[in-house]
C-alpha cells in the first residue's frame, strides 16, 4: 500500500485562515508605511530644492529665486506650494522670470491630497550670492489621512534667513 502525500482539507483551510489573518493585520500597517514614505519624499524634495537654490546663488554669484508655481513656468504668487515650484536666476531681483533670467530647475507637484503651505505666507524665497535667504518661514507638509491625536505624521521645514533649513516631525492638529 502506498502512502499518500499532501494536505488534508482541514489543514488547507487552517493555513488559508492563518494567512488571511496575517494579511488583515499587515495591510493597514503597510498603508501607513507608504504614507510616511510619501511625506518623507515630499519633505526631501523641498529641502533639496532650497539647498539647490542656495547653491546656485553662490555658484553663479547672483540672486537665485525659488517660488511656488502652478504651471511650472512662472511664479504663482501663492503660499500654497503643493502644485510645484521652480528655481530661476533672478538677475534684477524682482522675483519674476523676465529679461535675462534663466529657468534653472522645475519640481513637480507633491502627491495628491497632501498640502504644503508656507505658514508665514512666503510665495518665493531668494538667495543672494552669499547664500543668505531673503526671508525666513516655516513650511508645513500635511498628510490627508492625518487624524487628531496622531503623532509624527506631518513635517515642518523651517527656512532661516541665514539659508539654513531645519526639518521636524509634527503631530496632527
Amino acid at each position: 500500500m502506498k502512502l499518500a502525500h499532501g494536505f488534508t482539507l482541514v489543514e488547507l483551510l487552517i493555513t488559508i485562515l492563518v494567512a488571511s489573518l496575517l494579511m488583515a493585520l499587515a495591510v493597514p500597517a503597510f498603508n501607513s508605511f507608504i504614507e510616511n514614505n510619501r511625506i518623507a519624499s515630499s519633505t526631501n524634495e523641498l529641502v533639496s530644492a532650497l539647498a539647490v537654490a542656495r547653491s546656485e546663488a553662490i555658484h553663479r554669484r547672483e540672486t537665485a529665486s525659488l517660488c511656488s508655481s502652478a504651471d511650472l513656468a512662472s511664479c504663482s504668487g501663492s503660499a500654497n506650494w503643493e502644485t510645484g515650484w521652480i528655481l530661476f536666476s533672478d538677475r534684477n531681483g524682482n522675483g519674476l522670470i523676465d529679461g535675462t533670467d534663466t529657468l534653472l530647475r522645475v519640481w513637480e507637484a507633491i502627491p495628491t491630497g497632501h498640502t504644503l503651505t508656507a505658514t508665514g505666507g512666503l510665495t518665493r524665497v531668494s538667495f543672494d550670492r552669499l547664500g543668505a535667504a531673503s526671508g525666513g518661514d516655516t513650511f508645513r507638509l500635511a498628510n490627508p489621512d492625518c487624524r487628531s491625536g496622531q503623532s509624527n505624521r506631518e513635517r515642518t521645514i523651517t527656512l532661516l534667513t541665514s539659508g539654513s533649513v531645519n526639518v521636524a516631525r509634527a503631530d496632527c492638529p
